[in-house]
C-alpha cells in the first residue's frame, strides 16, 4: 500500500492533486492512503511517526519552505516529487534529491508517470543485488555504493560506510551488470552512483562524501545528460519550454 503524503499551503491545489492521485490509484487497481497538510512542519512530525512512502511538496510555503522541509526528511524514507510554479527554483532542488518536478501548471498531464515509476522505485529499493563473479557471490546494497573503479586489473566498490570490495574484473563486465541502475562512467577507469553526485564541474565530479574524481572530456555531456535525467530536471524543462529540448 502506497502511503504519500501531500503538502501546499494552498489548500485548492491540495485538493485539486489529491482528487487525481485517487483517480490514477483507482484506475490501477492499487492501494494507498493520502494524508494532506497545508503547514510543512506538521508533515515532518507526521513523518516521523509514519513514513511516507512519497511526498508532493510545495516548495514556495511561509513558515517552513519545501526545502526546509526536505532537509527534515531522512533520504531514505520517502520519494519527494516537488510541485511549483516556480520553475527557477529547479537547480536549486538538486542537493535534496528529487524523486521529480512537476509543474503545477500542468502537472496531472504526468501524475501517472510519476506515480508509476514511483512504485517502481519503492518495490526495488530495499533490495540488495547478488553479484556472481567467478562462482562467488557478493551480495550489495546498490543504494550505499558511492562509486566502482579499476585498478591494475582488478574493480573496486567503494560503499558509503567506507568498506569496500574487490575482485578480478574488467570494468566493462561491471558496466553491464549494472546498466540499469543510477551509475555513470564517468572516465575510462570509474563508474560514479549518480545518487551520491553533488555538483558536476567542466573536469571533475564531487560526491556528497566530499570526494572528487576526473571527469573526461569526451564524457562530460554524457554525464550531465545521464544526470539530467536521473534527477528528472529535463521533464520538468520539456513540459513548460515552448519548443522540443533534446
Amino acid at each position: 500500500m502506497l502511503k504519500i503524503g501531500i503538502c501546499d499551503d494552498d489548500p485548492t491545489f491540495v485538493d485539486d492533486i489529491e482528487k487525481n492521485i485517487e483517480q490514477t490509484i483507482k484506475k490501477h487497481h492499487w492501494k494507498g492512503i493520502i494524508v494532506k497538510f497545508t503547514d510543512g512542519r506538521k508533515l515532518v512530525r507526521s513523518n516521523e511517526k509514519n513514513k511516507f512512502d512519497i511526498i508532493f511538496l510545495d516548495i514556495d510555503m511561509p513558515e517552513k519552505d519545501g526545502f526546509s522541509v526536505a532537509r527534515d526528511i531522512p533520504e531514505k524514507d520517502s520519494l519527494l516529487v516537488f510541485c511549483t510554479s516556480h520553475n527557477e527554483l529547479v537547480y536549486n532542488s538538486f542537493s535534496y534529491q528529487p524523486f521529480w518536478f512537476l509543474c503545477k501548471e500542468n502537472y496531472d498531464k504526468h501524475l501517472d508517470e510519476v506515480l508509476t515509476a514511483a512504485r517502481k522505485k519503492i518495490a526495488l529499493r530495499n533490495t540488495n543485488y547478488e553479484l556472481d563473479i567467478n562462482g562467488k557471490i557478493y551480495s550489495v546494497d546498490i543504494e550505499q555504493i558511492l562509486y566502482i573503479d579499476v585498478l591494475k586489473h582488478r574493480v573496486h566498490i567503494h560503499f558509503k560506510d567506507g568498506g569496500e570490495i574487490d575482485f578480478r574484473e574488467n570494468l566493462s563486465t561491471i558496466e553491464e551488470i549494472f546498466r540499469d541502475y543510477s551509475f555513470v562512467k564517468i572516465n575510462s577507469g570509474c563508474l560514479v552512483n549518480m545518487s551520491w553526485i553533488k555538483h558536476i564541474y567542466q573536469t571533475e565530479i564531487e560526491l556528497k562524501d566530499g570526494q572528487n574524481f576526473s571527469l573526461s572530456r569526451g564524457r562530460k555531456n554524457e554525464v550531465r545528460e545521464k544526470f539530467h535525467q536521473y534527477m528528472r530536471i529535463r521533464r520538468c524543462l520539456l513540459y513548460t519550454s515552448p519548443s522540443p529540448r533534446d
